[in-house]
């Protein structure tokens, strides 16, 4: 394995996201957070390394960055509140914001909440199996992985089980807006 200069690595580079992990061993077997220059941002790939991150918030901050800021003030301008940091979620929020929104994950992720909810799990599962179980093989990404918890979440959420590809072009055109180089780099 070569090693790969983390700090001027290229996260959309096609032969990067073809095969992300030697880049990501490397990290793990460095030990040191790791500044990512293409991205402005830090990345730890240890488990000691995400513990220590998440335990200290008040070093570790998941609020916007200044540079998340300056990148997306073009749609910011044109779409106001359309931002991810506009809605504080687990992924970008820091204590007492964060302890409100797990609490509230929690309840809904408990093994009796998400058993009331196996029979329908299971009942997509052996239909989206079914799509393509006789074809010998298929992209189970495409066809289960994505498809899988986007029903489950619609559903969930009261929304058609058909809806689930609308959400996906949503969720699709938000990396699009946060991470611009992302989609065209083959992301």
């Amino acid at each position: 394995m070569t090693d790969i200069p983390l700090a001027v690595l290229d996260p959309y580079d096609p032969a990067h996201l073809a095969d992300p992990y030697p880049a990501w061993r490397q990290a793990q077997n460095d030990g040191r957070p790791v500044f990512i220059r293409a991205l402005r941002a830090w990345a730890v790939a240890s488990y000691d390394q995400v513990l220590a991150v998440v335990r200290d918030p008040d070093t570790y901050s998941s609020a916007p960055s200044v540079a998340a800021d300056r990148d997306l003030a073009a749609l910011r301008r044109a779409v106001p509140r359309a931002c991810p940091e506009d809605f504080p979620a687990l992924a970008n929020s820091d204590p007492p914001a964060h302890a409100r929104i797990r609490g509230a994950a929690q309840k809904m992720l408990t093994r009796k909440a998400v058993s009331v909810h196996e029979p329908y799990v299971r009942s997509v599962c052996a239909g989206l199996i079914g799509g393509f179980a006789a074809d010998g093989r298929a992209d189970i990404v495409e066809r289960l992985a994505i498809p899988l918890p986007l029903t489950v979440i619609c559903h969930i959420l009261g929304v058609d089980s058909v809806g689930w590809r609308q959400v996906k072009r949503w969720s699709d055109a938000l990396i699009d807006c946060t991470f611009p180089d992302c989609r065209q780099a083959g992301g």
